[in-house]
């Protein structure tokens, strides 16, 4: 079984998360990880996002998660 990267380019974290990648920009702007080449350090970026109750209408759990575990990832 192939072993998940732990860094991914913007362009693939926009494609995982369905984030855009202009907004990924701000998000980086705001606080979310990444490593010192600007790639996104995927668990812990997860791990931030979903600690971000600015970036769900109303405060509810961010969209993303169901995707995430959809994806295999439900570890972080």
């Amino acid at each position: 079984m192939p072993r998940e990267p732990k860094t991914e380019s913007k362009a693939a974290f926009a494609r995982r998360s369905g984030f855009s990648r202009g907004h990924l920009y701000r998000l980086i702007a705001q606080g979310m990880p990444v490593d010192a080449d600007g790639k996104i350090i995927i668990k812990p970026a997860l791990r931030w996002i979903a600690e971000q109750p600015w970036l769900c209408p109303g405060g509810g759990p961010w969209p993303g998660r169901a995707v995430m575990r959809a994806q295999g990832i439900d570890d972080w």
